[in-house]
């Protein structure tokens, strides 16, 4: 497997909706976080190119595949993770702590891919994803 890769720590916001894509291992994804304040949590959706979505209202866990629980081409083959940099794992991000503290890394299946091959990541304001 390639080192795992940094692909997203949004910047600090007061935005509940967090929209941004994902080429990754060459699949474009459609990514949106999206924080729930009644739980205190965030959610993360992922949709196709074309818009269609694949995950909806998946919780936000910490050093797991986010995407273990799903089965579909759509989605790129390797392994994204939320990682605190802490280390300690004893909180999840509440509505702060995003690029501080807690991050997604995207680990390759495919142990030739090139860093620059496997990421680009593309901002997107919330509403136009």
């Amino acid at each position: 497997m390639a080192d795992p890769i940094r692909i997203f720590g949004p910047e600090k916001s007061d935005s509940p909706v967090i929209n941004w894509n994902s080429r990754l291992d060459g699949i474009l994804s459609r990514m949106r976080l999206q924080y729930i304040e009644r739980c205190d949590r965030w959610d993360l959706r992922c949709a196709a190119a074309d818009g269609t979505i694949i995950i909806a209202g998946q919780r936000i866990a910490l050093g797991w595949d986010m995407w273990s629980p799903y089965t579909d081409d759509r989605l790129p083959p390797g392994v994204l993770t939320v990682i605190d940099s802490q280390g300690t794992y004893d909180t999840l991000p509440g509505r702060t702590g995003w690029r501080e503290r807690f991050w997604f890394l995207y680990e390759s299946r495919d142990p030739v891919v090139d860093d620059l091959d496997l990421l680009t990541t593309d901002f997107v304001e919330p509403g136009l994803s």
